[in-house]
């Protein structure tokens, strides 16, 4: 489900999310209003929010989907970057933020991570959060994750997570196997973990991933 104020913003997402042929859009509406209205009858398990609707502020609605429906993990995506604003989302129930530059890899990327019970910011959020956030809180630690590997990397890291294998996460990303072996050389250097089980705590200790 998705709520974006302008229709071509709306049909955008719909078409780069059903890319995956493992996602489908139950919903697509242009206020706040009505995205409460339908989630009366459908409740999906990832909701994706423009907080910059005409009739509701995105803050007060990310409040209220997630005060009645806290099963839905909330995905803002967002032309703001300045930390306090990520901040705020995050500190009113959303699970993920990605700016509007973000492709649509990545937006599903993060829809994938938020249905694996993780956290997922862009490497900008990231970025715009540790400069408004104490260090050594649940979100910085993540975003300091997510901060320090590139897209490809993060990409690699949460099919990883997941409990997927060297030869479905090249299917998945279209890599072959030698690649995602190289990406997961990169991820493990860079977050300074020497193996699967290591990379595997440290995304749960960082709540990038449910998984204990």
């Amino acid at each position: 489900m998705l709520a974006s104020e302008h229709r071509v913003v709306r049909n955008g997402l719909r078409s780069l999310i059903e890319c995956d042929p493992a996602m489908t859009v139950s919903g697509a509406f242009g206020t706040g209003h009505e995205m409460l209205r339908a989630l009366v009858e459908v409740v999906p398990d990832v909701a994706v929010l423009d907080p910059d609707l005409p009739d509701m502020d995105g803050l007060r609605l990310t409040e209220a989907i997630t005060r009645r429906y806290p099963s839905v993990k909330l995905l803002v995506l967002s032309r703001r970057l300045d930390g306090a604003h990520v901040a705020q989302a995050l500190m009113a129930g959303a699970r993920g933020y990605v700016t509007k530059d973000s492709g649509g890899l990545e937006v599903r990327q993060a829809i994938r991570c938020l249905l694996h019970g993780g956290r997922y910011l862009n490497a900008a959020a990231a970025l715009a959060l540790l400069d408004e956030l104490p260090r050594g809180t649940p979100w910085t630690q993540a975003a300091t994750v997510f901060a320090n590997l590139s897209l490809r990397e993060r990409q690699v890291m949460i099919e990883l997570v997941a409990g997927a294998n060297d030869a479905l996460v090249a299917d998945r990303l279209a890599l072959s196997p030698h690649a995602i072996s190289a990406y997961r050389s990169r991820v493990m250097r860079k977050l300074n973990v020497q193996d699967d089980a290591d990379l595997l705590q440290l995304a749960a200790q960082h709540g990038i991933t449910s998984a204990a």
